[in-house]
């Protein structure tokens, strides 16, 4: 997995949008996308049910243990570790770590990574703030079509609307000091000649779908 290529420290692809919140826009090239959609597919025990008349996001069951998650450790060479090491480089190279309030996560613990889908257009997940109180930063990546996405913090006037887009990446504070309040007002659907086309060709899925990749990673503790 590689990053895409960007033009500097805080170009249109790389934006702050709150204390604790930065935007990675076009992140992930196709190529990459690709590989995080195989590897997820790979591992995807989600049964499979007639759908209903008012489809809800759904969490996809990942691995065999019937849990929605699969967990990483420090030095694993997985995709999801690649990336958020990618991550990292990119916004320690390009000094964006202050906004996160951290001086080094180049060093992590361990990540969890889960997957919602959203099917388009009524695809949904309301306003809320992640409360998770032990250090971790979240990683969204995002896959298939496009999502219309809100993020709020205590320190902004007014909610800030996102277009979502496959291949970007939202790197926020998970934790109740930051309350990053977040959430998914719908999915676009696809229009001709649209970007995903080629990811949608090999999983069929992202021709009406989002995924939302959430990748928990637990920072390395202060000695």
């Amino acid at each position: 997995m590689r990053a895409a290529a960007n033009n500097g420290a805080m170009t249109e692809a790389t934006e702050a949008i709150t204390a604790g919140c930065l935007w990675l826009r076009g992140f992930l090239s196709l190529e990459d996308q690709l590989e995080l959609a195989e590897h997820i597919d790979r591992h995807d025990r989600t049964p499979v049910k007639p759908r209903p008349m008012d489809p809800q996001p759904r969490t996809l069951i990942l691995g065999d243990d019937g849990g929605p998650s699969l967990s990483y450790a420090f030095g694993e060479t997985s995709v999801v570790n690649l990336m958020v090491e990618r991550c990292n480089e990119h916004l320690k190279s390009h000094a964006n770590l202050h906004v996160l309030g951290v001086e080094d996560i180049t060093r992590y613990s361990a990540i969890k990574m889960a997957t919602i889908s959203y099917e388009a257009p009524n695809g949904s997940f309301p306003p809320h703030v992640d409360h998770c109180n032990d250090g971790s930063l979240v990683y969204l990546a995002s896959l298939g079509q496009t999502a219309n996405f809100t993020i709020k913090s205590p320190s902004m006037a007014e909610v800030r609307r996102l277009k979502f887009r496959s291949g970007d990446i939202l790197i926020f504070d998970a934790g109740s000091d930051a309350s990053i309040l977040h959430g998914v007002v719908s999915i676009d659907e696809a229009a001709p000649n649209a970007p995903t086309g080629a990811l949608a060709t090999r999983f069929p899925v992202f021709r009406n779908h989002r995924y939302g990749v959430q990748c928990r990673v637990f920072r390395e503790r202060q000695r």
